[in-house]
């Protein structure tokens, strides 16, 4: 008898990650190297001097420098990374006073009945700290709260999933009201007023929100099921722990729980006003989640041990998904070492000067949902490739505010599908969600986004979408 033919299995996100680093690698043998000068704008930030780009020698990376490029992923990385772990572990010192299990339990005994409707109070509220502050790394920070609630509502882990994602990254970061990152960095080196066109942005907003929350509410519906049959399926994927499915017999916070989770909300939207009016960055944020963490624990009644404890657990939950993001981060460490990322800017600045001005809008939202593949985050994007951008689009009758536009669209619709996305992968690696079944889930909505976007940059251009 002839063996059965084995089904075949997609491997895990890290093997995925190695083979595309294997593809940047090659692609370091074939594409030129090349270098733009640097110049300094006002704020002192060094940017790409569009007048000044050169081809150089080639710089291919050999093999010592593909195993290399893991550890140095790590390192440029490591911002994110102890970002990662450390609010990890904030939350796990709050968990450990029984707040959010308490938390849980009640919201989805009174939304038992109607757990659909968590979906779009989730999603605007999430989607609302994103537009404004644009850190979609605080999705690590609410799957682990956001998961065990909509299990208990009889969802799966890729609803809790898309709530978080798609809020974060998709409503609120492709809206970007006020983001630092993607909008404030464009918008300074373009020399546009900061922040403004916030009026487009916000509708951009209201119709993601919409699109996002009908999307995912239809998927919700559909899988729904008896809260204690997706409790197990959690618990056997690795979604849920044990002990979180075991939920205590009390379900009423004490005094000293109360007083938690209020000091907890405090300090939280502190930390958001401090973004927003300071401009913190995630090291502060970190170390102001230290803090949140280490006053909670101690006013649940935590010893020092304790709170050390709750610490370390948190981090060692999120410890695979902080390897993704350092070997995600790898494979712009290649492109940078070889010269080539700023060699494949070049030649679209060349290809952008030859289109009819419509289509040159068009060609900036594609391009940078492109090149998302290669360098995911917003604000090292926006310095590679807005200063080549800019005045090109002067060149040919294009805005620089539909030009931003078109850059902060490209960045939002693709980030939350490539698996060079290190938060976005990490996201999914703590919520136990395959990136197969992501990509099955996202790709119809990616392609109705894309279309939403291409309106937007159509209309922008015929309103003369300014100031200028």
């Amino acid at each position: 008898m002839s063996e059965k033919k084995k089904k075949f299995k997609m491997p895990s996100a890290l093997v995925i990650l190695f083979f595309l680093l294997l593809f940047v690698t090659v692609l370091t043998y074939i594409v030129p190297a090349g270098k733009f000068g640097t110049l300094t704008l006002e704020t002192g930030q060094e940017v790409a001097d569009p007048n000044q780009f050169n081809f150089v020698d080639q710089n291919p990376v050999g093999f010592l420098g593909f195993w290399s490029a893991f550890p140095k992923g790590m390192v440029d990385a490591a911002t994110v990374i102890a970002f990662t772990l450390i609010i990890s572990g904030s939350l796990e010192v709050i968990k450990k006073t029984g707040v959010i299990d308490i938390a849980i339990y009640n919201l989805s005994q009174r939304f038992a009945n109607n757990g659909v409707w968590v979906i779009p109070i989730l999603m605007f509220v999430l989607g609302a700290i994103a537009t404004f502050i644009g850190t979609e790394e605080l999705s690590m920070v609410y799957i682990p709260i956001i998961l065990p609630l909509m299990i208990s509502l009889g969802f799966n882990n890729l609803t809790a999933t898309a709530v978080v994602i798609l809020s974060t990254h998709i409503v609120g970061v492709m809206s970007s009201m006020t983001n630092p990152f993607n909008v404030g960095v464009s918008h300074q080196i373009t020399g546009l007023p900061m922040f403004s066109g916030v009026w487009l942005r916000g509708i951009l907003f209201i119709v993601l929100f919409i699109i996002c929350t009908i999307y995912t509410m239809r998927y919700a519906k559909s899988i729904q099921t008896d809260p204690e049959a997706a409790t197990k399926e959690a618990v056997r994927i690795g979604a849920l722990k044990e002990s979180e499915a075991n939920t205590d017999d009390t379900h009423e916070m004490s005094k000293q729980q109360k007083w938690v989770g209020i000091v907890a909300i405090v300090l939280f939207a502190v930390i958001l006003a401090l973004v927003i009016i300071q401009g913190w960055g995630m090291i502060e944020m970190a170390g102001a989640f230290v803090l949140l963490g280490t006053v909670a624990g101690l006013v649940g009644g935590m010893g020092g041990d304790d709170i050390v404890d709750g610490f370390v657990d948190g981090a060692i939950g999120v410890m695979s998904g902080s390897i993704l993001i350092g070997v995600a981060t790898g494979i712009s460490v290649i492109m940078q070492e070889a010269k080539i990322l700023d060699t494949i800017v070049y030649y679209f600045g060349n290809f952008l000067q030859n289109l009819p001005l419509m289509l040159s809008a068009l060609a900036i939202f594609i391009f940078i949902a492109l090149f998302a593949f290669f360098v995911p985050s917003g604000s090292g994007k926006a310095v590679v490739t807005m200063p080549i951008i800019s005045p090109l689009a002067r060149m040919v009758g294009l805005n620089q505010q539909v030009s931003v536009l078109g850059y902060v669209l490209g960045d939002g619709v693709a980030k939350p599908f490539y698996p060079t996305s290190g938060t976005f992968m990490a996201t999914l690696d703590i919520s136990k969600v395959k990136w197969q079944d992501w990509a099955k889930f996202y790709i119809p909505l990616m392609i109705i986004l894309a279309i939403v976007s291409i309106i937007f940059i159509i209309v922008a251009q015929l309103i003369n979408y300014g100031p200028f």
